[in-house]
């Protein structure tokens, strides 16, 4: 008796294949937009993000943790002990720890073109003598005033603005170290001045 009839030869059409599964387009749609939004979420917290408490216990906040680490000297060490003093001058109750200001009240720090502009003899003369009427920053117009703090020292004055120059969470990286020497000129300079800055009055210093 011939087998064929019990084992008829495969012609291979009658096996199963794997088919392809089609993904939706909007799913890779919805996907790429998630995605994005994540990457923008990343960028725009990710300096607040960067300090844990519960992983540098028992510090607290970033200038804490700056506080004890070893000292390097030159701009890396007018940064750490800027950012410390920043908090502690007070700066941060009007333009926050984020150095966004406060919107429609107190200007951002954070790519502001006052203190990317190249220079220090313009936020020098602000910090000591204050700043008073209406002033633009990244196109929207406050009319806040900053009181001056000539109590600050020299060195005190130096470390918070090279910090605010260079402080990366913010996205200001100039690579200005504005030195006590620096400050001590411009106070000197500036002695008898007992009256706020107008910001039209700090355009014509020329910003060396």
């Amino acid at each position: 008796m011939s087998q064929d009839k019990h084992n008829p030869k495969s012609t291979g059409s009658d096996l199963p294949s794997v088919g392809r599964l089609a993904l939706p387009v909007w799913i890779l749609i919805v996907a790429v937009m998630l995605g994005y939004r994540g990457c923008i979420y990343v960028d725009n917290v990710g300096g607040g993000l960067s300090f844990r408490p519960e992983l540098y216990g028992p510090y607290r906040t970033m200038a804490q943790l700056d506080s004890v680490q070893p000292s390097t000297g030159g701009i890396e060490e007018a940064i750490k002990k800027g950012r410390a003093q920043f908090s502690g001058a007070g700066c941060g109750a009007c333009h926050q720890a984020n150095g966004q200001g406060l919107p429609g009240a107190f200007p951002p720090l954070a790519g502001s073109e006052w203190v990317l502009e190249e220079g220090h003899e313009r936020v020098v003369r602000i910090v000591l003598h204050g700043l008073n009427g209406p002033i633009t920053v990244k196109g929207t117009k406050y009319s806040s005033q900053m009181p001056g703090l000539p109590q600050l020292s020299d060195e005190s004055i130096g470390n918070i603005l090279t910090y605010i120059k260079n402080s990366k969470e913010w996205g200001n990286e100039t690579g200005e170290w504005i030195t006590p020497a620096d400050v001590k000129a411009i106070r000197d300079e500036t002695a008898g001045r007992t009256k706020q800055w107008a910001p039209s009055d700090l355009a014509n210093v020329p910003n060396k």
